[in-house]
């Protein structure tokens, strides 16, 4: 994972080539879509290059329950 320069087509990706997420955002909602295409192809091991609805689906629905997840356990102490 690394940081990178924001631009305005989008805030984050995951280049399944090189197996690297890149964040160019705070929003943790970017992060979790992007570790959800990482899971995706770490499970399936052939994403598509281009943005198949499928993916983008599976993605979507995964960040929203890592997000609720994530935003409704209470804190470690």
């Amino acid at each position: 994972m690394k940081a990178v320069l924001g631009n305005y087509s989008n805030y984050g990706y995951y280049s399944w080539d090189r197996k690297e997420i890149a964040i160019a955002t705070k929003q943790e909602c970017v992060f979790f879509y992007e570790v959800a295409h990482s899971a995706h192809h770490i499970i399936k091991d052939n994403l598509k290059s281009c943005q198949d609805p499928f993916q983008e689906i599976v993605a979507e629905l995964s960040a929203q329950a890592l997000a609720l997840m994530v935003f409704t356990l209470p804190p470690i102490r």
